[in-house]
C-alpha cells in the first residue's frame, strides 16, 4: 500500500485491498473502540453498497474539505470523487495511513453516501454514516448523524478508482 498526499485536501491510498463480503463485524475488529451497532445491527448490503467480491489494488481517496460542511453541501462536492461505502473505509485502519491522515490534520473520515436513504436507519430514528475515528484514544468505527456540520479535522472517502 501505498500513500500519496497530492495536497490537504487530497490523499490518495494506492494499492489497497477492499473485501466486500467481510461482515461489519469482522472489518471492524482490530480496533480500541468500536461501536457495538456496527456489528450487530448494521446491514451488509449498506457496508458494502451491494458490491461482493475482494478487490485489490484500487486507490481510495480521501478528500478534505479545510473548512465546515454540511452533508447536503458536501454530497455535491463529493460528485466529483464519487461516494464511499463503509466497507472502503475498512481498508483505512492501517496504523500508516492513520499516521498520514493524522499528521495532515485529519482526524475522522466519513461515508456519507449519495442520499440518506444509503445510510442506516437506526433504532432511534436517524440515518447514521459510519466513520472512522482516528483519534489515538477512541480509534474505531463509529456511527454519526447524518444533520451534523462535519468541522476542519473530518475527510470523506470517494469511490475506489482501478
Amino acid at each position: 500500500m501505498q500513500i500519496e498526499v497530492v495536497s490537504r485536501n487530497l490523499i490518495k491510498v494506492h494499492d489497497v485491498i477492499v473485501d466486500y463480503d467481510q461482515t461489519p463485524a469482522e472489518a471492524i475488529k482490530g480496533l480500541p473502540y468500536n461501536n457495538p451497532l456496527i456489528a450487530t445491527s448494521y446491514p451488509q448490503g449498506l457496508w458494502n453498497g451491494g458490491k461482493t467480491g475482494r478487490v485489490e489494488g484500487v486507490t481510495i481517496p480521501v478528500c478534505a474539505p479545510s473548512r465546515w460542511f454540511s452533508t447536503e453541501d458536501e454530497r455535491k462536492f463529493q460528485q466529483e470523487i464519487g461516494f464511499g461505502n463503509p466497507a472502503e473505509l475498512a481498508a483505512l485502519k492501517r496504523e500508516d495511513v492513520h499516521q498520514t491522515l493524522s499528521a495532515e490534520g485529519i482526524w475522522w473520515v466519513v461515508s456519507l453516501r449519495e442520499n440518506d436513504e444509503d445510510l442506516w436507519l437506526a433504532p432511534d430514528g436517524g440515518r447514521r454514516p459510519v466513520f472512522i475515528d482516528l483519534y489515538p484514544r477512541y480509534r474505531g468505527f463509529r456511527l454519526g448523524c447524518a444533520y451534523y456540520a462535519w468541522n476542519v479535522l473530518r475527510a470523506l472517502v470517494g469511490s475506489p478508482q482501478v
